[in-house]
């Protein structure tokens, strides 16, 4: 795809990245020059003839030997894709992982690895996890370019390039998943309920609650009584003070009944 990078960039407007082989520079300039880089791709023989491209287009000198070319043609099972067959994943992905970790045993100062071939990304995890060393590939080029346009959700105004409505979006449960997926769902999404209307029990004891506190509760202590108090009375000692409040309570009953009335 690389022999078409010229050319699509020539007639494109917008940036392109037609091989993930321009991701070279990047990966070149962030190791160390006595480093070497893997360069895993569907023929070893077909990518070097692309020479003068390459150092053209990416920096990526084919002769050099930091980069070192690793063709996949002889792993079992990968020429399915060019035969219009069923990739079997189980041979295919445990043979390219024993290619690469016999290189790297051969060649030690590998540090990073770059998958060329498109056919290659759904080996990446594997080959990450088989020997701990950053993988590069198409899809990684393509998010390298696309966040470049998107919002870095811990700095600056997120969503600046919409403007928003002030409106929630509805969402239904499993409503971003493909039909086939929809089917397996465990816990299936719920329609609109209907709501559930109250039993006369419910509708009763509401309606007194509510007469319960609209009713005014008034409660009247009378003080006028005017007997000998006993010894010890705390009454003795306010007796004054008590036939006034009483005299205040019965003005304050009235006023509240005609207020009422």
């Amino acid at each position: 795809m690389m022999a078409f990078q010229m050319k699509g960039r020539q007639i494109a407007s917008k940036p392109i990245f037609i091989s993930s082989m321009v991701q070279c520079p990047i990966i070149a300039s962030a190791f160390d020059p006595k480093d070497q880089i893997l360069v895993l791709t569907a023929n070893g023989n077909s990518l070097r003839p692309q020479k003068e491209i390459l150092m053209n287009s990416c920096g990526f000198d084919v002769n050099e030997d930091r980069f070192v070319i690793l063709g996949c043609q002889d792993v079992q099972g990968f020429d399915a894709v060019a035969k219009g067959e069923k990739v079997p994943l189980d041979i295919v992905q445990p043979g390219i992982v024993r290619k690469v970790k016999a290189c790297l045993k051969a060649k030690p100062k590998i540090a990073a690895i770059l998958m060329e071939c498109t056919e290659l990304p759904p080996y990446s995890d594997a080959v990450r996890a088989a020997t701990g060393l950053p993988v590069w590939d198409a899809i990684t080029g393509a998010d390298f370019y696309i966040n470049g346009f998107k919002d870095n959700p811990r700095f600056g105004i997120d969503d600046w390039q919409n403007d928003w409505d002030e409106e929630q979006d509805e969402y239904k449960f499993g409503q971003n998943l493909i039909a086939k997926d929809r089917e397996e769902l465990i816990n299936k999404p719920l329609g609109p309920q209907p709501k559930k209307k109250p039993s006369k029990n419910q509708l009763d004891k509401v309606k007194k609650k509510l007469a319960k506190k609209q009713s005014p509760i008034l409660g009247v202590i009378r003080l006028d009584y005017n007997y000998p108090p006993a010894p010890g009375d705390i009454i003795a000692q306010a007796r004054t003070a008590m036939t006034f409040f009483s005299e205040l309570s019965l003005v304050l009953l009235l006023t509240w009944r005609r207020l009422g009335e």
